[in-house]
């Protein structure tokens, strides 16, 4: 998108401890996506936050750790069987790939590779994750921009955000 106008939006990550180290889960979106399931797609290694939000639109949080931890713990108790071919599927669907093609989806089982072993533990502090918005709304991060098809309350938050610092709403630009 050389040239192209781009909106830097900080979306706050709160920690949490698992098995396999620290991991983030997006805190502003998350009560806003009314599939329980499609929530593990807000959740990120810890390393890839940043620890300050730069230059940009900054979010605030707009759930709790401890209702967070609750329900991500929630996600984690689930049995893995039904819930990843369901996530396959949408995601297999979005990229255009065959339902056996599951090689360049990692956004896929993100949630149970991330958390080995079943429990978050919040462990206090927030990171942040630097969201590119292009104009017409294009969401230039992979999992937002499903959400962004597949979550009413995600778009709206989105278009929100488009609305107020003109970017355009979704198709136009």
């Amino acid at each position: 998108m050389e040239g192209a106008r781009l909106l830097r939006v900080y979306v706050p990550y709160y920690l949490y401890s698992s098995s396999k180290g620290v991991v983030g889960a997006d805190s502003h979106f998350w009560p806003v996506i009314e599939d329980t399931m499609l929530r593990a797609l807000l959740v990120r290694p810890g390393h890839r936050l940043k620890p300050a939000p730069g230059a940009g639109i900054v979010l605030d949080a707009r759930v709790s750790p401890v209702v967070q931890e609750r329900e991500l713990n929630g996600l984690l108790s689930l049995r893995p069987e039904p819930v990843q071919p369901r996530f396959e599927d949408l995601i297999g669907a979005y990229y255009g790939l065959e339902p056996r093609d599951r090689g360049g989806v990692k956004a896929v089982s993100l949630l149970a590779r991330l958390v080995a072993g079943g429990r978050v533990e919040y462990i206090g502090g927030v990171a942040w994750f630097a969201l590119d918005v292009g104009l017409g709304c294009e969401v230039q991060d992979s999992a937002y921009r499903l959400l962004f098809k597949l979550s009413q309350g995600a778009r709206r938050v989105i278009e929100g955000i488009c609305s107020r610092w003109g970017m355009g709403g979704y198709g136009e630009g």
